[in-house]
């Protein structure tokens, strides 16, 4: 049976469940003093993803002048392999498309499942920031997708 997935702007509402998925999801999970504030601070934006009126994901970014990028997706094990994790990349690619050039990220090396969701979406590796990661320690590959590039 499919299940619809609804991905819509994150609400105050939400941060206790967008909590409970970061506790889920990372070893270094921010906590929810840090989560209201980036919540309400101008840069960023966060995405949740709804299924059967849960909310099963979410995303969140940052966009500097014509820089975004992409910090956290995750989504609850429990509704993994429904496509949330590309509709959550496919809304932050969208998010403010048209002021930004470059969305980057980082991702640990070893999440080949979330290396391969970038890559489908064309971001490419462009370096390795050695130790980046704590618990366990481990390198991030850098990863960018430049979008509105003219050609010359």
């Amino acid at each position: 049976m499919d299940k619809t997935v609804i991905i819509r702007d994150m609400t105050e509402g939400d941060i206790d469940r967008v909590c409970e998925l970061e506790a889920a999801c990372f070893s270094t999970p921010f906590t929810k003093k840090a989560i209201t504030e980036l919540f309400s601070n101008t840069s960023w934006h966060f995405f949740v993803a709804e299924c059967d009126g849960v909310v099963a994901g979410y995303i969140s970014m940052y966009v500097i002048i014509d820089e975004k990028e992409i910090v956290n997706v995750c989504t609850d094990p429990e509704y993994r392999g429904l496509g949330i994790g590309s509709n959550l990349v496919c809304a932050a690619i969208e998010y403010e498309k048209e002021k930004c050039n470059t969305v980057m990220l980082e991702v640990r090396r070893s999440n080949s499942v979330a290396i391969a969701l970038y890559e489908k979406f064309g971001f490419i590796s462009v370096g390795v920031s050695k130790n980046h990661y704590s618990s366990p320690r481990e390198d991030a590959i850098l990863m960018n997708l430049e979008i509105n590039k003219t050609e010359k």
